[in-house]
């Protein structure tokens, strides 16, 4: 039986704006900046409008009607300023004139068609998925527009600052209502099952995810500010971002969160943790530990990434004690380093028994060691910062990063209660990944499709009431015998029952029938596999196991480990060629600094009476040089070290190509 998805969104909206986010990233990839990528989008709207004088407000509209792109004022004055810089247009008495010589816009419609033929493949990969899982997707612009509608849900809460806000909203076209949890389960399962093991499909789906954190760049106070590095900041990472870092919440969490890392690395950010954070991973790990000793231990797991974890890799308790004597040595293996909770300054924090009744959970008290650690390092970072507050993360000398979006949302509408301003002292990990993104993309291989793969995998966990549900019923068929603990331990254990209890969604009936019916499935999927195994354990005693097999596994684990090993190349290539650039335009900066401070000397002996011609001639071309510079930062804007900076970035990606050359099994990153 097939069932009829509503449409989330308006259709021919998300075709057009999945287009929009693509030609933004197809701009970037070109040399545009975070301002420049905007300006043919303006262009294009500026040339459609009837008349030649036009307000701020018509340009608002006449890109939304286009492209689908909500641009917010105070971003949109900014890109408009840099078209009246290039002479394109003029500004007087508040309205905008188009100039006779107005150029002749590019015409973007050869581009957005093949970018939403592009999409159509997507569109269709996803209709027949959905009538795979008997879900009936009406229109390719319907799966479009559930392709939108889950992207932008994943990514408004953790836009720049991980706050849903209206604003962010606005920009990003959200229909009220949003996906129900079974349309989000569909689309993750196409995510993780299909989008991402086809390469044609996970390269459209990476750019359509590049473009919305490129366009999250409207929501920056300063879109131009997007590139410059993070100077003073300590990222203090939670709990449940560490475990993902080492691993413990599965590959595809363990691969993003150390890309992250890198990210974050690569662009000027401290990494660190509170000793606190260590002494709550080890009492998990305790946790864990105690339940694997026996079956109704097991069996009362609470259904999280690491349970699933724990159990599909059949780890053991011994396996947890020797996790937790490596801990610390397997955290300063990743380049984090472990900062001891600050002393309590009460001239720097706020009302923490307040915030203590905000993030607890209903059957917590204010005294549940998550409540305490999560109160405790919110309060440190507000100690670290000693009243210093900070626009941007730029320079907001420390920040607590967590994967639990309502901590933020709880935290922020605490710090803001208590009439703080400037960024809040804790953000979402995701949220501070596109942040560092923004700022070098090239540094981040496939960071946003391995985040998206890693936050579809999590969504795919079974839901807790049907959990609950499958946990009753397997303890009573084992006590009315029809089980053995051991096939319980192995039902439980078992990859197929994720998968299966996944499918079911929160919001329909399930009764004990059907949750019977997913047991039997899962017993007779491993007493299979139990006999497949037991065979193969025959055949290889009796010397008739396949040596092809046997190269084919090796093989597989070889490319695993060719794989990481060419990343790991690839990120010091990167580094060196940063580093190469780096001492460049120090070189030439300094050597300009040189000359300007000779120059003057020279010019003040001149006006003393030197009379030597090469002198002279000197001191008149270097000031002369000066003047010249100062014109051009009238006119242009900017400052000696700013172009330093852009020296810097226009040298590292030659570069780096050349690094690359010269290492042949690499390709360079887009």
């Amino acid at each position: 039986m097939t069932t009829d998805l509503p449409n989330p969104t308006p259709s021919r909206r998300a075709a057009k704006g999945l287009a929009t986010l693509a030609l933004l990233r197809a701009n970037f990839d070109s040399g545009k900046d975070h301002i420049e990528m905007f300006v043919p989008f303006l262009l294009d709207a500026i040339g459609a409008h009837s008349a030649s004088d036009f307000a701020l407000e018509d340009v608002r509209a006449l890109v939304e009607s286009r492209h689908g792109l909500r641009i917010p004022n105070p971003a949109l004055r900014t890109i408009l300023s840099r078209v009246v810089k290039k002479g394109m247009v003029r500004r007087e008495g508040g309205r905008y004139f188009r100039d006779a010589a107005f150029p002749k816009t590019a015409d973007l419609t050869a581009a957005r068609a093949a970018t939403e033929a592009e999409h159509r493949r997507l569109a269709v990969a996803l209709m027949e998925f959905g009538q795979a899982n008997r879900v009936l997707i009406a229109t390719e612009d319907d799966a479009l527009a559930l392709l939108l509608e889950f992207l932008s849900r994943n990514h408004v809460s953790l836009v720049l600052e991980a706050d849903p806000s209206p604003a962010a909203a606005d920009v990003l076209g959200l229909a009220e209502g949003g996906l129900t949890s079974g349309q989000q389960r569909l689309v993750a399962r196409f995510v993780t099952k299909e989008a991402s093991q086809q390469p044609a499909l996970a390269g459209a789906l990476q750019r359509m995810l590049e473009g919305f954190v490129l366009q999250n760049a409207l929501l920056l106070r300063d879109i131009g500010s997007a590139t410059r590095r993070f100077s003073r900041l300590t990222v203090f990472f939670d709990t449940g971002f560490l475990l993902e870092a080492l691993g413990l919440k599965g590959e595809a969490a363990g691969l993003a969160a150390r890309e992250a890392l890198d990210l974050l690395r690569e662009t000027g950010a401290e990494l660190a943790m509170f000793d606190k954070t260590v002494m709550e991973i080890r009492r998990i790990l305790r946790v864990y530990e105690d339940h694997l000793a026996t079956s109704d231990g097991i069996a009362s797991l609470y259904p999280t990434d690491v349970t699933r974890y724990v159990l599909t890799r059949h780890l053991t308790p011994s396996d947890l004690r020797e996790t937790a004597s490596l801990l610390e040595t397997n955290l300063r293996g990743l380049g984090l380093w472990i900062h001891k909770v600050p002393r309590h300054d009460p001239r720097y924090t706020l009302d923490e028994a307040k915030l203590a009744q905000l993030i607890k959970r209903p059957m917590e008290s204010d005294l549940d060691p998550r409540v305490v650690h999560d109160v405790d390092c919110i309060a440190a970072v507000l100690t670290l910062r000693a009243g210093h507050s900070s626009p941007t993360y730029d320079d907001a000398r420390a920040v607590f990063a967590t994967t639990t979006g309502l901590l933020v949302t709880r935290v922020r509408e605490w710090y803001r209660g208590g009439g703080e301003s400037g960024v809040c002292p804790v953000i979402h990990q995701l949220a501070l990944s596109n942040i560092a993104w923004l700022k070098k993309p090239a540094a981040a291989f496939k960071l946003k499709l391995h985040e998206l793969v890693a936050l579809c995998v999590s969504a795919l966990m079974p839901p807790r009431r049907v959990w609950a549900l499958f946990r009753t019923h397997l303890r009573h068929l084992r006590d009315s015998g029809r089980l053995s603990s051991d096939e319980m331990v192995a039902i439980v254990a078992s990859e197929l029952t994720d998968d299966l209890l996944a499918r079911f969604d929160e919001q329909v009936d399930t009764d004990a029938q059907t949750i019977e019916e997913v047991i039997e499935r899962v017993r007779a999927h491993y007493q299979a596999d139990a006999r497949q195994a037991i065979r193969e354990a025959e055949e290889k005693m009796a010397g008739k196991v396949s040596a092809e097999a046997e190269a084919r596994r090796s093989a597989e684990q070889e490319v695993k480990r060719r794989e990481e090993n060419l990343r790991k190349v690839a990120l010091r290539l990167q580094a060196r060629a940063r580093r190469r650039a780096r001492w460049i335009s120090w070189g030439v900066f300094a050597v300009i600094g040189v000359v300007a401070v000779l120059g003057s000397s020279v010019s003040v002996s001149k006006l003393l009476g030197t009379k030597s011609a090469a002198t002279r001639i000197f001191g008149y071309a270097v000031p002369t040089l000066l003047w010249a510079l100062g014109i051009v930062r009238l006119f242009w804007g900017g400052h000696l070290f700013q172009w330093h900076r852009h020296l810097e970035d226009r040298l590292e990606r030659p570069l780096r190509k050349a690094a690359f050359r010269e290492f042949g099994e690499l390709e360079l990153p887009e």
